[in-house]
């Protein structure tokens, strides 16, 4: 499994350019191009923004062809113009890859839930089809804003 972790600094080396990040590259340049970084392989990582440097850190995750892709808060720190790259990133992932991410955009995390677990202040409040926690009134009236 690869993990991507979100809201702290690129783990990324920043004084590499995007296209000297190993010989997964090879294997991530079509993620890259897809997350909008195409052409930018010769920039240092370190120059990117931050939802670029998101972009990449995913595609180089993905490149490997994990099973499972572990993913914290892929959208946290993002710009709200930026979010939508990393979500088409993500659903364009095969459907054979489990993906198990934590995320505090309800939006996000709905556009990608079959099943959901909703934690509460460390506590499982409700697990289950997404559209029956969506029903859950706790979960509604903690997360939805809809109780």
């Amino acid at each position: 499994a690869r993990a991507v972790r979100g809201g702290a600094p690129s783990k990324l080396l920043p004084d590499r350019t995007v296209g000297r990040m190993g010989s997964v590259v090879a294997e991530a340049r079509p993620t890259i191009k897809r997350g909008g970084l195409g052409g930018r392989e010769e920039d240092l990582v370190d120059s990117l923004a931050y939802g670029e440097q998101r972009l990449l850190e995913i595609g180089l995750a993905i490149a490997g062809h994990p099973k499972l892709l572990l993913l914290d808060e892929p959208t946290s720190g993002l710009a709200r113009s930026e979010v939508p790259k990393v979500v088409e990133l993500l659903h364009g992932l095969p459907r054979e890859m489990t993906m198990v991410f934590i995320e505090h955009d309800m939006d996000v995390a709905f556009s990608f839930a079959e099943t959901v677990t909703v934690l509460s202040l460390g506590r499982k409040i409700a697990a289950g089809p997404l559209q029956e926690v969506r029903k859950n009134k706790l979960v509604q009236d903690i997360y939805l804003g809809e109780g």
